[in-house]
């Protein structure tokens, strides 16, 4: 189905460029605009014959069906055999793949994404140590790099990304002394600076931006928190806001249509998993409880994608899980290909049409990785990427300029 959605959007933006250039040669029939003609057919199908995935590999061709005859090997009386509609079944949409790992293990980390880059931040280290790394993952080249460490070092903060900036909230410094420490990363200047520390100091919170407000929910700091507090980057103050009606830690958040989601978690201990899941609007100020997650899990993490929220992974007295559950708001709970390992303390993070799964313990309590995995599905990307209207706008500029430019010159083509 993917493939012949591509040949559509393929033949389609094909018969636009077509109609253009065929446009121009009926007006324009001199030899040079003829040559110039021809360039722009050879770049328009190059640009637009993309598929919307540009920046990642598309699913390859899958292996045609056996044809019948089929020789089936008799077996004992009563044996079943497979369904030919075996045979007609579409192929999985969906996929991981093992990306570069991350250079140094770590769990409990936050992640947050400017661009094509992600930032792995903080956590613990191999020495179950609190660690102020900060290392940047490249979707499109599969390559680490370093950045500016944190300004001291922390695990269990939160992170977001906000105007080509990250900011890292709250936290536990060595010991597991609770912050209320914001700080705030520039790509450009590859620095942190400090801004107006949180109301309330807490650690394993959940963070995330809702139309250029910060809002910090959860956490815990002895007791597990119901806290939500909203941070406004202009004016660098913070604002008490209606608390969660569940209070919890090390839960999971995600944004979708503007109203920001807040996942499982749990109560300070890993037996006390939840399998809540509370809708928050920032417009009225409001909590509403919503379809609660098939599987109970705190350690979490959650990134959105296609107006869809995509859970993972999590851990519980005896393992971690490997769970990969996807919420629709209004549809309800789906489950997915689960993870190749499962993981807790793990970061994730949506770039382009897919979701990066980054680090985390491969065992409940104090354990580390470098795993660095992405998730694609197909049914859940972006069908038409901002890269896509800005090419098709840039060049139906061209084409007017050509138009214009032609016709107010005495019908002399500058080029």
């Amino acid at each position: 189905m993917e493939l012949i959605l591509h040949l559509f959007g393929f033949i389609s933006r094909s018969g636009i460029c077509m109609g253009i250039t065929g446009m121009i040669e009926f007006r324009y029939y001199n030899a040079k605009l003829l040559v110039l003609k021809k360039l722009l057919i050879v770049v328009f199908l190059v640009i637009f014959g993309m598929p919307a995935s540009y920046s990642q590999v598309v699913l390859p061709p899958q292996p045609e069906p056996p044809t019948p005859p089929f020789q089936i090997q008799i077996g004992p009386p009563n044996q079943t055999f497979p369904s030919t509609d075996l045979f007609t079944r579409e192929p999985s949409q969906e996929r991981w793949d093992s990306l570069e790992p991350m250079p140094t293990p770590r769990t409990e980390v936050a992640v947050a994404a400017i661009g094509e880059r992600i930032y792995v931040i903080g956590g613990f280290d191999k020495t179950n140590r609190a660690t102020d790394i900060v290392e940047v993952y490249d979707t499109i080249s599969d390559t680490w790099d370093s950045a500016a460490p944190l300004p001291i070092p922390l695990h269990h903060v939160g992170a977001a990304s906000h105007s080509g900036e990250v900011y890292v909230v709250g936290g536990y410094a060595e010991g597991w002394s609770a912050t209320d420490s914001v700080f705030i990363y520039n790509q450009e200047a590859d620095s942190w600076k400090e801004a107006a520390g949180m109301p309330t100091k807490r650690g394993a919170l959940s963070v995330q931006f809702v139309d250029g407000i910060l809002y910090a929910v959860g956490g815990a700091d002895r007791i597990a928190l119901d806290i939500n507090e909203a941070y406004n980057p202009k004016t660098d103050t913070w604002q008490n806001m209606a608390p969660m009606p569940t209070a919890r830690d090390h839960l999971a958040s995600a944004v979708v249509d503007g109203k920001m989601y807040a996942i499982g978690g749990r109560i300070i201990t890993l037996g006390s998993n939840l399998a809540t899941n509370e809708l928050y609007d920032p417009k009225d100020d409001s909590w509403k409880v919503v379809d609660s997650m098939p599987t109970a899990r705190g350690g979490l993490a959650a990134a959105a994608i296609a107006d869809t929220i995509f859970v993972f992974g999590g851990e519980s007295p005896n393992f971690t899980f490997e769970q990969n559950e996807q919420y629709i708001p209004g549809a309800g709970w789906f489950s997915h290909k689960d993870m190749p390992t499962a993981r807790h303390g793990l970061g994730v993070v949506t770039v382009d049409d897919r979701i990066y799964v980054i680090g985390g313990g491969v065992v409940p309590g104090a354990s580390v990785s470098g795993i660095n995995e992405s998730y694609y599905n197909a049914a859940f990307i972006p069908e038409f990427g901002v890269l896509s209207f800005i090419v098709l706008g840039i060049s139906f500029c061209i084409v007017f300029l050509l138009y214009y430019t032609r016709f107010n010159k005495n019908k002399e083509l500058l080029i």
